[in-house]
């Protein structure tokens, strides 16, 4: 028997497209650089910080209004 020779596959490099259906739709390109962070759990320093800013931002926006719930989104588990 003949041996295929395994076939050369060059970089994904699809076309820019832009969709507007219901489907798939595009992502700004701040979103796709985000996406490529190294991630980040929910129980690091750094995350607790992101969110802390978060809150921050929304008191601001939504004038001071009381932000409840904990830091880390397990306070069920941290409560008993």
């Amino acid at each position: 028997m003949a041996s295929i020779p395994p076939p050369t596959l060059g970089p994904l490099a699809p076309p820019p497209r832009l969709m507007m259906g219901p489907g798939p739709s595009n992502c700004d390109s701040r979103v796709y650089a985000a996406m490529s962070l190294p991630q980040v759990g929910h129980m690091d320093g750094a995350f607790i910080k992101i969110v802390d800013e978060i809150k921050a931002a929304l008191r601001y926006v939504w004038h001071g209004i009381s932000l409840r719930g904990g830091r880390r989104g397990n306070r069920v588990v941290e409560s008993g």
